[in-house]
């Protein structure tokens, strides 16, 4: 259930071009908000998104830096690197 919800939700933020709290996507997946913080840190430390884009904490504009910096990083490769963060947690 929480993976295809999940799913749904951060496919439909990235089609609607709709912008999401990083506290709201906590709320709609039942995922603990500092988890999420977390994830979003350690994707940070990677320098795949910009510390100020992570700042601002929105789903939206975190997959498009994440577009960016050049990565490929499609909705499906955020999607399973979000999963298996939390699954490893």
């Amino acid at each position: 259930m929480l993976k295809t919800n999940l799913y749904k939700i951060i496919f439909i933020l990235q089609r609607e071009n709709y912008s999401i709290t990083t506290g709201e996507l906590a709320l709609l997946t039942k995922i603990n908000y500092k988890n999420i913080g977390r994830y979003l840190n350690l994707l940070v430390e990677q320098d795949l998104i910009d510390r100020e884009i992570y700042q601002d904490k929105k789903i939206r504009y975190i997959l498009n830096s994440l577009t960016r910096k050049g990565e490929v990083f499609v909705i499906h490769q955020f999607y399973q690197h979000f999963l298996e963060f939390f699954y490893e947690s």
